[in-house]
C-alpha cells in the first residue's frame, strides 16, 4: 500500500487569491494604488485604519466644496493637508483632485498647491491645475494658464486654452490666437471657442476673420449662417 501524501493540492482560485494577497501587501510601486494601506498611509493621521479610495475622493471633494463654511483656521489647515497630498500622494488621482479643491481657496493657500501641479509628472495632474487656475480667476493664474500653453502634453494645451477663455484681457487674445495656425484642428477650434468668450465676438469659424481681429484690426461680425462666418480653413 504506498503512503498517504500529506501535500494537498490547492484550488486555482486559492492559488489566485494567495498571489493577489502578495501583490497587495508588497511594496511594489506598479501596483501599489491597488493596496488602501499604501495610498492612505501618506495622509496625516491616517495610519490608524483604513479608508476606501472613492470614499476619500469624496472627501477631498467635500473639502473643496465647502470651503467657504470653514474658519480662516481651518481653511489653512485644510489648504496644508491638500498640498501634501499633491505634493507626496504616490496616485496621480488622488493628486488631481487635491489640486481642484485646493483651487477653492483662497489665492494665498492654494499657490503652492497649484505650482506644484502644474510640474507635476502627469498630465492629468496639470490638467487639473488649470481647472483650479479657472477657479482661482486672478491675474496670476491667467499668466499660470499662458505658460501651460507650452506644456509638452496636447491634452494640457487644451485645457489651458479652454480655461483661457473665461479670462478677459489683452494679453490672452494674443496668446489664444498663437493656436489658430496650429496643426490640429481640434486645437483650432478650442482656440476659436475661448477667444469668442473672451472678446465678446463671433466670427464663427472663419480663421481669417479671427487672425485678423488677433492683430489687432476690427473685422465686421458677419450675419450668423452666413458663409462668411462659416470659412474655415480648420481641414
Amino acid at each position: 500500500m504506498k503512503a498517504r501524501s500529506n501535500f494537498r493540492r490547492f484550488s486555482p482560485a486559492l492559488v489566485i487569491f494567495m498571489a493577489t494577497l502578495a501583490i497587495l501587501c508588497g511594496g511594489c510601486a506598479e501596483y501599489s494604488w491597488l493596496n488602501p494601506v499604501l495610498v492612505w498611509s501618506e495622509w496625516p493621521d491616517d495610519e490608524r485604519y483604513v479608508v476606501p479610495f472613492h470614499q476619500r475622493l469624496d472627501e477631498i471633494r467635500h473639502v473643496g466644496d465647502s470651503v467657504h463654511r470653514y474658519s480662516p483656521q481651518e481653511q489653512s489647515d485644510y489648504s496644508t493637508q491638500l498640498t501634501a497630498v499633491i505634493r507626496d500622494n504616490k496616485n496621480s488621482i488622488m493628486r488631481a483632485e487635491a489640486t481642484r479643491a485646493i483651487g477653492h481657496f483662497p489665492s494665498s493657500l492654494a499657490s503652492t498647491g497649484i505650482g506644484l501641479a502644474m510640474a507635476d509628472e502627469d498630465a492629468t495632474v496639470r490638467i487639473a491645475a488649470t481647472d483650479a487656475c479657472r477657479w482661482q480667476a486672478d491675474d496670476a493664474s491667467r499668466q499660470r494658464l499662458t505658460a501651460m500653453l507650452q506644456d509638452e502634453s496636447i491634452d494640457v494645451q487644451l485645457a489651458s486654452i479652454k480655461q483661457l477663455g473665461d479670462f478677459r484681457h489683452e494679453s490672452t487674445i494674443a496668446a489664444l490666437g498663437e493656436f489658430l495656425d496650429h496643426t490640429d484642428p481640434a486645437v483650432q477650434v478650442q482656440a476659436v471657442n475661448s477667444l469668442r468668450t473672451a472678446s465678446g465676438r463671433d466670427y464663427g469659424t472663419n480663421l481669417s476673420l479671427w487672425k485678423g481681429f488677433v492683430r489687432g484690426e476690427n473685422p465686421p461680425i458677419p450675419p450668423k449662417g452666413s458663409f462668411v462666418s462659416r470659412a474655415t480653413s480648420f481641414f
